[in-house]
């Protein structure tokens, strides 16, 4: 008897400006779907997200919705794969990735991706830590680089952020 398997995809993306001027969920999407079809013929049957919210944090919306998804599952005897279009996208800080990680595995799920590979491996695992880690220094240098750009702005006179109650 073969095992039945669902495939879902997840995608996230950080910032408000994102959702509503970019396109990046939509290519998640896409990529995630593309990659079910080629490898496992046949598209995602559920594809979840998370808009504007960083990667960072692991009380996501969406990301508790796809857990309670595949748990559903699994209590039905089926066999979750997760695709995700790149790693960063699932989290970037490497406690939460891993955190996320552990929960998938223990409803053995698989996670896969059409931009890296997981092995399951000394090596696998170790070259999955770098790459969680990249990521959270890629954001840490990001939150960086913002904060000095606001105080550039504060000294030249402008005010970077939300007008205070009733100045507006």
């Amino acid at each position: 008897m073969s095992e039945e398997w669902v495939n879902i995809g997840y995608g996230r993306v950080s910032s408000e400006k994102q959702v509503t001027e970019g396109h990046g969920l939509d290519g998640q999407e896409k990529s995630c779907n593309d990659y079910s079809v080629q490898r496992f013929g046949g598209p995602l049957d559920k594809f979840f997200q998370d808009e504007g919210i960083s990667g960072g944090v692991y009380e996501r919306e969406g990301l508790q919705a796809m857990f309670d998804f595949i748990a559903l599952h699994k209590s039905k005897g089926k066999r979750v794969r997760v695709v995700v279009d790149d790693g960063k996208r699932l989290a970037r800080d490497v406690m939460v990735y891993f955190q996320i990680k552990k929960v998938l595995q223990s409803y053995d799920a698989i996670l896969e991706s059409p931009s890296q590979t997981f092995e399951d491996s000394p090596e696998g695992r170790f070259v999955e830590t770098m790459l969680a880690a990249a990521a959270e220094l890629e954001r840490n240098q990001n939150k960086r680089q913002v904060r000095r750009r606001m105080k550039a702005r504060l000294e030249l006179g402008y005010w970077s952020f939300d007008n205070p109650p009733s100045y507006t």
